[in-house]
């Protein structure tokens, strides 16, 4: 290496620096200009609604009278499968209808929603998934209620084992719905909520007599507070968060659809509440004013399935 090559060297580190800086400020930005933004509360709004809803009917297909004939696995099972096609369907378009805090960090690792709209999904989750099953105790005659829908593992069932089946079933369930919001796909017809709630009801087929078949924490977080059993409640987050984890990366780093992108995840710049595949002006953080932030991974400002946290130029960006 000669003299003459160091300020080459020099000059360059400052730009990899620079860049770095105006990443990382630019990710700022991205999360302040969510937290502001009004579809970000009504988002929420709609996840509170979405898994209220949830809570209440999903509790209500398996109450039976004392000393009733419960439903049938095959009941519940294509039933849960059902309801949540309608409900995405609903609020796909509002706030992606995640209503379950395992998709919303499978979006947000694969770049498909900010970290704050994480945290406050979450947040409304968890209180729509109280208020849904106070409700239905409320409604419900005392002789119906029952354990109120609180998941446990199966009989002989330990902790570890119904954790490792709620992780497994979670993964599915995430791995599936990235897969289907894969932007650079063109394969994917028909309804992607129907896929999505036949998969959960495969997911109940399998793991109903180990765990339950939950895989949300905010349906197992509801009848915990609502009952005041919380002594097994860990089994259904960590179980669940380390799944959708899992299950969303493998996805989105080895499978996506053109190149391999084992490193699209990382950068700050590869999502952002509004992240507009035509936006010419996304490498300086800026947007061209066309605000699509109101549409959510599930159908974005054009109407199709692609997820819209993301341009189509990201790679450049790493």
């Amino acid at each position: 290496m000669s003299v003459h090559s160091l300020p080459g060297l020099v000059k360059r580190d400052n730009d990899r620096r620079i860049s770095r800086e105006s990443r990382w400020r630019t990710l700022l930005q991205q999360e302040k200009r969510d937290l502001l933004s009004l579809s970000l509360w009504r988002g929420a709004f709609a996840e509170f609604v979405g898994t209220g809803l949830l809570c209440t009917f999903t509790i209500g297909f398996g109450m039976t009278p004392e000393g009733g004939t419960p439903p049938s696995i095959l009941q519940i099972a294509i039933s849960v499968g059902f309801f949540l096609s309608v409900i995405i369907t609903a609020l796909s378009n509002v706030s992606g209808a995640h209503v379950n805090p395992g998709i919303s960090v499978a979006f947000f690792v694969t770049g498909h929603c900010t970290f704050v709209r994480l945290l406050i999904y979450s947040v409304f989750q968890c209180l729509g998934a109280v208020t849904g099953t106070g409700l239905l105790k409320y409604m419900a005659p005392s002789s119906h209620v029952g354990s109120l829908g609180l998941i446990q593992p199966g009989p002989g069932i330990t902790d570890t084992q119904a954790m490792l089946a709620e992780g497994m079933i979670t993964f599915l369930l995430t791995f599936a719905t990235v897969a289907m919001i894969d932007p650079k796909r063109t394969d994917v017809h028909g309804s992607i909520p129907l896929i999505v709630g036949l998969t959960v009801s495969v997911n109940i087929f399998f793991a109903n007599t180990i765990s339950g078949g939950c895989m949300n924490p905010a349906r197992a977080f509801g009848p915990a507070v609502i009952t005041g059993r919380w002594n097994r409640l860990h089994i259904y987050w960590l179980g669940p968060l380390a799944g959708a984890v899992i299950g969303g990366l493998l996805y989105d780093v080895f499978f996506s659809a053109g190149k391999l992108q084992a490193k699209r995840w990382c950068s700050p710049l590869s999502y952002g509440p509004y992240g507009d595949p035509d936006d010419e002006d996304d490498d300086n953080g800026t947007d061209d004013g066309e605000n699509v932030s109101d549409s959510m991974p599930l159908r974005n400002g054009k109407s199709t399935h692609a997820p819209i946290y993301r341009d189509e130029n990201y790679e450049t960006r790493i």
